[in-house]
């Protein structure tokens, strides 16, 4: 695959706070509070961004981690957790200055130290696509909790855009360090910067995220909480629905991700690992259920 297509894929999800590649603003429809119901196919098999990058994990794991920047349609950056960055004429020094106040998900202060712990330590071991991005870079430094300077060894002409979350998460340094990053307990309760933290998840039948009450962008998000809910026959993914009440979908290539309405709640109730779960499910055959429908192309790796 292309550089150029693998950073668009990325870019989707990175083009604002969105949930995956979809606006938060067009999902909610301009209301603030309820609940958005997703499918996600397969599985995920974890949701740890920096050691698993397949298509499952970035849709859900992007709402819950961040990058440095995020990517117009051209793949221009934008600010993301660094607000503005510079560059020497040479292009082989970095500096980013990194937005203040940015809170980790357990409380704890987002700073230039978790960068370098992200892209010197934890991802050069367990991203390979990222190792082969810093291959250009000499040293990754904290010159103070707010900028960070990455010194290349030569020119590297896409360097600015290996920041986006799929291809360079930000991870936090008092979780992992020190620890082994692959059996991290972290790794099944991922905490991020995102707009979205971990709640739960029900093997086999559906994870939920919840809104970040202390997210670093003001108004956002707009919704409570979101259900990405694995339903592996295809036939129990009913079609879009001008009269559907509810719901998001990826589309997708195939019928692997295909969407359902909020009527067909009683397919995940006839399904026995989904039925108690689809019965609590906020909304779900209830006449408060919001009216939002909106679809797009899910980020793939």
């Amino acid at each position: 695959m292309k550089r150029r297509n693998l950073i668009q894929m990325g870019a989707a999800a990175a083009t604002g706070l969105t949930l995956a590649g979809v606006p938060l603003h067009l999902l909610a429809a301009g209301k603030k509070g309820g609940v958005i119901n997703a499918v996600v196919q397969p599985e995920p098999p974890g949701l740890m961004m920096g050691i698993t990058q397949n298509a499952p994990t970035q849709l859900i794991a992007g709402n819950i981690y961040e990058g440095l920047l995020r990517y117009d349609e051209k793949i221009n950056p934008l600010p993301g957790l660094a607000t503005s960055w510079t560059s020497n004429k040479e292009g082989t020094l970095f500096t980013f200055k990194l937005k203040p106040g940015v809170l980790w998900h357990d409380g704890k202060p987002f700073t230039a130290a978790d960068v370098v712990f992200s892209a010197d330590v934890f991802l050069r071991k367990t991203h390979a696509r990222l190792r082969a991005n810093l291959a250009s870079v000499e040293s990754i430094k904290a010159i103070d909790p707010l900028t960070v300077e990455f010194k290349l060894k030569y020119p590297f002409g896409p360097f600015l855009g290996i920041f986006e979350v799929g291809s360079m998460p930000m991870v936090p340094k008092h979780i992992y360090e020190g620890t082994d990053f692959a059996t991290n307990p972290a790794n099944a309760t991922p905490i991020g910067t995102g707009p979205f933290k971990f709640k739960e998840w029900v093997k086999g039948s559906y994870i939920q995220l919840v809104a970040n009450d202390k997210y670093h962008v003001k108004g956002v998000p707009l919704v409570d909480s979101v259900y990405f809910h694995i339903i592996p026959d295809a036939a129990s993914r009913g079609p879009p629905s001008s009269r559907a009440r509810s719901t998001w979908c990826p589309a997708a290539r195939s019928n692997t991700s295909t969407c359902f309405a909020w009527r067909n709640c009683r397919v995940l109730r006839s399904r026995p690992r989904a039925g108690s779960s689809s019965r609590r499910m906020p909304g779900c055959g209830s006449t408060t259920a919001r009216r939002r429908w909106t679809t797009s192309s899910s980020v793939r790796p």
